[in-house]
């Protein structure tokens, strides 16, 4: 009897050590992306806003900031680092330090503050799809963004009825340089 249990046992054991959370060999449940692959110098090309639920239009808010420097986002290849930059006309240049996680299809950036970001309406976390044909970081996905900083940026909004936080849309595409 013992004999047997010991046989059952080894056979489960294998069969589990087989097996990775994605269904591979063990250790396969590793990103398909490298370092390599998204490293760089990206340039904003899109920053857009879609209010929800208020009647409001799409807005391209990258063509209403007045930038001295457009934002840039800089991923290190040798380490987990990135960087935010970006001047607005008049301001003093912006310099957003933060780490970022490698996924299957993208990044996952984490910035080490939440204010300087929130000035192009960035959540301090966010998940960006890799396009490497494109070159390409893209993030489109629900935000609740302040109405402060929106009628800043899109001040005749500031007369309509809206809730603040404002939910919305907001669709960011950084390209390679």
């Amino acid at each position: 009897m013992l004999k047997d249990t010991s046989w059952a046992l080894l056979f489960c054991a294998a069969g589990l050590a087989a097996c990775g959370d994605d269904g591979g060999p063990t250790g396969s449940n590793d990103p398909d992306l490298t370092r390599a692959d998204v490293a760089g110098q990206y340039e904003m090309t899109v920053l857009t806003f879609d209010p929800q639920g208020s009647g409001l239009a799409e807005e391209d808010l990258l063509a209403r900031v007045d930038f001295a420097h457009v934002p840039e986002l800089i991923v290190a290849a040798n380490e987990d680092s990135l960087q935010l930059v970006f001047r607005i006309e008049g301001s003093l240049l912006r310099i957003v330090p933060g780490t970022y996680d490698l996924g299957d299809d993208g990044i996952t950036a984490e910035l080490d503050n939440a204010t300087v970001p929130g000035e192009l309406l960035l959540p301090q976390d966010i998940a960006y799809l890799f396009d490497e044909e494109g070159g390409t970081l893209h993030f489109s996905g629900t935000i609740q963004a302040d109405t402060a900083r929106l009628f800043e940026l899109v001040p005749e909004w500031s007369g309509e009825p809206v809730t603040d936080p404002l939910p919305g849309t907001l669709t960011v595409t950084f390209t390679r340089d």
